[in-house]
This record gives C-alpha cells, structure tokens and sequence, in this order.
C-alpha cells in the first residue's frame, strides 16, 4: 500500500523495477494504471512531447538536458509481455515458460511472441462475469508451467 501512495515517484529506469515488483506483489491494477497513465511522468507524456522513442527522463521539469533515445525506458514492453500476458521463459531458448497472466481490469488482450522455436499466440477474455479465458498457442518443443488457478481457464494447443 505505501508503494502505490507514492504513485510514480521514481526515474524511468526505476520504473522496470516499480513495475515489475508491482505484478510480484499482486498488485497488478496498480502497475496497469501507472503503465496507462497521463500524467507528466507517464510513457503518453513522452508521447505528448513529441518524441517518437522513449526519453532518458519523464520531462524536460525532471532533467533539462535530457535526449530522446533511451533504451532504459521501455519497461512496459517487456513488462506487458512477461507480467501482463504471463509469458515468461523460465530455461534458455524458451523450451520452458511459465504462462501466469496477469490483466487486472483489462477485458480482452492479444499476443504474438517470436521465440527460436517459432510463434507463441496468447489471447484472453474476460467474461460478463469477470470470469478469465486464456488461449495459448505454442510451438512444438515449448513446455508450459502454469498455475493451478490459471490452467483451469485456459486453453493450450502445440502448433
């Protein structure tokens, strides 16, 4: 709870670390809204300043020489991947994952994941009755861990 008081009061490198410890905790509405959010220290205000790549900072206000090409501040693309979406190579190679989805409040989402092995697909729903459906397709040579919770619904197929 002290965490999310503070909403986002860290650097955009810190920012992978907030958000990742987020999902760890099972607070994953929390790290949704800060991944969502507009305010000036957000992914959409780098965007509202015109920048077409993530910046070193959230806004000139935090660090006036600051330049528009950090790699250091993409943490929501690995984060939606590996937290939002569940997939997450857990041996080299991506031969095993573990599939342990996290959407918060989110209805409906899709995914395609390139791996040495070829394309893993995952998707989910969620129902009128908050109920989540998973299907996740994976190529031959990917074993899936998952949690009981989350294999009861859903779907896995080898392609």
């Amino acid at each position: 709870k002290f965490i999310e008081s503070r909403g986002r009061a860290c650097s955009v490198y810190a920012a992978q670390y907030l958000l990742e410890a987020l999902y760890d905790a099972n607070s994953a509405e929390h790290a949704l809204t800060l991944m969502t959010a507009t305010n000036d220290r957000s992914w959409y205000h780098m965007i509202e300043q015109g920048s077409t790549m993530t910046l070193e900072a959230w806004a000139y206000r935090y660090k006036s020489n600051l330049d528009w090409n950090h790699a250091w501040a993409t943490a929501p693309l690995n984060i939606i991947v590996r937290k939002l979406m569940g997939i997450e190579p857990i041996e080299p190679g991506f031969t095993t994952i573990r599939f342990d989805p996290k959407p918060a409040s989110l209805t409906d989402g899709r995914l395609k994941l390139p791996t040495p092995l070829g394309t893993i697909h995952a998707t989910f729903k969620q129902g009128s009755d908050g109920q989540q459906t998973y299907q996740l397709s994976v190529p031959t040579g990917i074993n899936v861990q998952m949690s009981d919770e989350v294999s009861a619904v859903t779907r896995i197929e080898k392609i």
